[in-house]
Formats: C-alpha cells, sequence, structure tokens
C-alpha cells in the first residue's frame, strides 16, 4: 500500500534529470507521514531487502520499518542517508535474518527521498523473478532510463534470462517507419545484452490485436479479417475519409511489421523469438478471444487480455521456454 502524498514520475511522459532505471518510475517525498508498505499475505517471510534510491545534496533519510521480525526490536528501524555530493544512485542491503512478513518505508523529515526500486528476497533455491512494465510503452522507453543505472541494476541482478514484450503499442502507431523502428529496437536490445552477455535473451513478439475505427464504434459486434494489401497501402487516408471499408475489426497495419522487425532483429542476433499470438491463433484471433464464453480470454477492446488469457499465455511461453530442457516430461499447471 501507499499513502497519497508521493509525488509518482514516469520516465515515459516526464524524462527529466532523474537517474531512471529498469522499473522506469521514481516515488519521492519528504513527509514523514507518507509511507509505502508491503505485506506479505502468504505465509512466508522475506530474508533481505534491496532499497535503490536517487542521491544528491538535498537528499533526506530513509527510515525502515521492519514488522513481525524476530532478534530485534521494532521501535528501532534502520535509517539511510541518501545525501551525496553529486547526483548518484544509491543501492541498500538490509538483512533480514529472523524472517520478517511487513516492511514501511518512510521519509525521516529532513529532506525528500526519493525511491526508484525495491527487492525482496528469501533464503531459499527457486527462481527470482523481476518484472517490469509501464503502461503504453514503447521500446524507445528505454532511452529515457540511465545507461550507468541499468548496467550497475543488472549487474547487481546477474539474470540468467531477460524477456523483452514490447510492441502492441507500437503497431497501433500508424506513422510508424519500420527501418527506424528496426535500428531503434537492435539498439536498445544490444543495451541489455551488453549489460548482462551472460544472459539468454527471449523477444516475444506481440500478441495479436485489433481495432475498429471510432466512426464505426456503434457497430461493434462487426467481424475481424485482415487488411488487403490495398487497404494497408491507402490506410491513413481511407482513416481520413472515414471509409466504410474499414468499418470491421482489423489487425492495424503496423502491428505485423512490428512482428517481423523483432523477429529479425532476434535471429540476427542469436535471440529467442517467440510469436505470442500465434498461441491466439494469428490474425483476427484477438476477436475469438473476446467472444470466447465463461469467461472471455480477452476484452471488448481487442487488445487487452483477461486474466484468463495472460494464464494460457504464460502458460505456453513456459512450455516453450522448458521444451530442450523436459523433453521426455510432462509439465504440469
Amino acid at each position: 500500500s501507499q499513502t497519497k502524498g508521493w509525488e509518482i514520475s514516469n520516465s515515459l511522459y516526464k524524462p527529466d534529470n532523474s537517474l531512471y532505471g529498469l522499473s522506469g518510475f521514481r516515488i519521492q517525498s519528504a513527509n514523514p507521514n507518507d509511507a509505502i508498505t508491503l505485506t506479505m499475505t502468504d505465509g512466508t517471510d522475506f530474508n533481505s531487502i534491496g532499497i535503490e534510491f536517487q542521491r544528491h545534496p538535498n537528499t533526506g533519510t530513509i527510515v525502515v520499518e521492519i514488522g513481525e521480525l524476530r532478534g530485534r526490536d521494532r521501535s528501532n528501524p534502520w535509517e539511510i542517508a541518501t545525501a551525496a555530493p553529486s547526483q548518484t544512485v544509491g543501492y541498500y542491503t538490509i538483512p533480514v535474518e529472523g524472517g520478517g512478513h511487513q516492511v514501511k518505508i518512510s521519509p525521516k523529515g529532513d529532506g525528500p527521498i526519493e525511491l526508484l526500486s525495491w527487492t525482496f528476497k528469501r533464503k531459499q533455491s527457486g527462481v527470482i523473478y523481476h518484472s517490469h512494465g509501464i503502461v503504453g510503452a514503447t521500446i524507445n522507453v528505454i532511452n529515457h532510463w540511465n545507461r550507468n543505472v541499468v548496467s550497475s541494476e543488472i549487474g547487481l541482478l546477474d539474470p540468467s534470462l531477460i524477456i523483452v514484450a514490447f510492441g502492441t503499442n507500437e503497431g497501433f502507431h500508424d506513422d510508424l517507419e519500420t527501418g527506424e523502428y528496426a535500428r531503434d529496437f537492435q539498439a536498445r536490445l544490444a543495451l541489455l545484452r551488453n549489460a548482462a552477455p551472460q544472459a539468454a535473451i527471449v523477444v516475444v513478439g506481440p500478441p495479436d490485436a485489433a481495432r475498429l475505427p471510432s466512426f464505426c464504434e456503434k457497430r461493434i459486434s462487426l467481424r475481424c479479417s485482415r487488411l488487403m494489401p490495398n487497404e494497408i497501402e491507402h490506410y491513413l487516408e481511407l482513416l481520413a475519409d472515414k471509409d466504410e471499408r474499414l468499418c470491421r475489426w482489423h489487425p492495424p497495419p503496423k502491428l505485423e511489421a512490428v512482428r517481423k522487425i523483432q523477429r529479425e532483429v532476434a535471429v540476427q542476433n542469436s535471440y529467442f523469438f517467440w510469436d505470442w499470438s500465434k498461441v491466439m491463433g494469428g490474425a483476427c484471433g484477438i476477436h475469438t478471444w473476446a467472444a470466447e464464453p465463461n469467461p472471455p480470454l480477452s476484452y471488448q477492446d481487442h487488445v487487452h487480455l483477461t486474466e484468463r488469457g495472460y494464464h494460457i499465455s504464460a502458460e505456453a511461453l513456459f512450455k516453450e521456454i522448458m521444451r530442450p530442457y523436459l523433453k521426455d516430461s510432462v509439465i504440469n499447471y
């Protein structure tokens, strides 16, 4: 949970002088009454906390209180001074030897604290999963992140696998210049590879999606079909003219181009490419998923999947990744 007093900055919309990292966000407050709190609800504990923060001459002290902690007085919290002579990023790890199930972070009141991310780990074998996502982002959001910070974060994480999933938003940009996009996609993935040369990289091509032009929206029950070559060639003109031929659900013309570019970049650089749209049946599969009863697999916007749709997609991706390791085994869920 998070109190309402925090100022939230998003690297997608506010690429200011902040040293954004992989999370793409920064939250800031100087009010000691503000706090962010995490509570474990599955009956387990965490054994360490990692806090990433921005440092500069005016930043204050972070107060960390851990609840249900054996072996330490809760009235004696950790304090992390973040002030520094110049702008930089700090990372502080707190060991929680006895195990804890709740943590609260707040400003001490001697200046603003600027948080970039936090990490929780347990002392047990298994997979450490870090998920970073920004609504509305394209691959070029990475341009708004500080390269030194990203390289440092990836070095700390030491990932075995990096999964990159962009493309839906690019596919809905009708003015997308494909040559420029290919160069950008190649460069952004090179940044990740250089930061983690030991990691495998999986490129997830965008899922199927469809559009119904706004001048046709009163007829949402229309069929779905691919655009014809001449419709693709004159698409912007047909949209501007509100041409009735576009009054059906259809994949936006740039979506398949984005998928093709991502596949080519993956092949050229020995990344693994997984075509999400194939799980859905290819072009207009989203239309079928939206019509699926009890419950549907996607929402009626023909872009976003339901929880069940994402679950099916995740299972398919996991099976594909694990296939070389489990050739003679059955994967159960």
